[in-house]
């Protein structure tokens, strides 16, 4: 779920960085409140992307050769 809600603040971020870009003509208050929501919604997405960033599992490729050379390493020793 926090994935889920942090790729959405992502996506929201990225929406109001483009209508930040095409305000860049109008006031400098409504420049203001876009550039530091646009701020807080990257900053929201990165941490939660984050904190949900799960353990890789150990890959099994090679599986057979690592214990060949495994078994290598130990009978030279």
């Amino acid at each position: 779920m926090t994935r889920k809600l942090g790729k959405f603040f992502l996506i929201m971020g990225i929406l109001m960085l483009i209508v930040f870009v095409y305000t860049i003509g109008k006031s400098p208050t409504t420049l203001f409140y876009f550039c530091f929501g646009d701020a807080i919604l990257f900053g929201l997405a990165i941490i939660l992307l984050r904190r949900s960033r799960a353990e890789q599992p150990k890959s099994e490729r090679f599986s057979l050769l690592r214990k060949l050379f495994w078994a290598a390493e130990e009978e030279e020793e």
